[in-house]
């Protein structure tokens, strides 16, 4: 629902410098609104179950079914969790592909040893 309607018109010259005499002004209008929700449909979409599409390439029903791609999408999940650290700029992971094959290996017999 909407209330409160206003049509703003103005007239406005091409360009920066001073209008000639004779120039006709472009006429801008601008709609301003005041948008009013409705609470009670609100309320009532927000008790109804969300939807969504889960896709596969997967098309034997036999080999994967619905409750079967329901459960790897949301295992994604906490493989995303897992490898949140890579984006983490303590994490300095360009400074070691960038240094010297020394460096990398020095690097990851600390991290194998310290965990």
């Amino acid at each position: 629902m909407h209330a409160n309607i206003e049509v703003i018109e103005y007239g406005q010259h091409p360009g920066s410098d001073r209008p000639r005499k004779d120039s006709q002004p472009t006429l801008i209008s601008h709609i301003q609104v005041e948008i009013v929700p409705k609470e009670t449909t609100i309320s009532i979409a927000k008790e109804q179950p969300g939807r969504f599409i889960l896709a596969t390439n997967v098309l034997d029903a036999d080999k994967l079914s619905n409750e079967d791609v329901l459960c790897e999408y949301k295992a994604e999940q906490s493989t995303e969790r897992s490898f949140r650290f890579l984006k983490d700029p303590l994490f300095f992971t360009s400074t070691v592909f960038r240094n010297s094959r020394k460096r990398v290996a020095a690097w990851v017999c600390v991290c194998y040893f310290t965990a």
